[in-house]
């Protein structure tokens, strides 16, 4: 049984969702390609890790429709991509892997008319698309005290 913090959520929430705001990234090329910063691997790495128990587990924080149950193999697979791959450039594989695991867990897919390839990440507010994510000098504030 994972934790709960003071407010009764569990202790892994922020990663949770920050792996997905990451992976949300990933699956648009567009997105990944309007990044102002370099993308650091091992913070994927932890987030994937903390997704990829959530996922196992069975949880499911958002939406409707019941995730698909290959969810922690997909998170695993692009686990494994982002553990062989050096930034800059963003290889397909790794773009079609957050897909997979997008679709499997939202059951969804996007608009007839958008593809992921041409699916914009800009925020209509003014902030940045950076300020939506999170980076190695905010992921120790986020992550569960003691590890998962």
């Amino acid at each position: 049984m994972i934790a709960k913090d003071k407010d009764g959520f569990n202790v892994d929430t922020l990663a949770v969702l920050y792996a997905d705001e990451w992976m949300e990234v990933l699956a648009a090329p567009r997105c990944y390609g309007a990044l102002q910063r370099p993308v650091d691997p091992a913070v994927l790495l932890q987030l994937l890790d903390f997704w990829i128990a959530y996922a196992e587990r069975g949880d499911h924080y958002g939406g409707d429709a019941t995730p698909d149950a290959l969810r922690p193999a997909l998170a695993r697979r692009l686990r494994a991509l982002i553990a062989a791959w050096t930034p800059p450039d963003l290889p397909p594989e790794i773009s079609e892997a957050a897909r997979a695991v997008l679709r499997a867990e939202w059951q969804r897919a996007l608009p007839k008319r958008t593809t992921w390839d041409d699916h914009t990440c800009d925020p209509s507010n003014g902030r940045s698309l950076e300020s939506y994510l999170i980076w190695s000098e905010g992921l120790p504030a986020i992550l569960p005290k003691g590890g998962q």
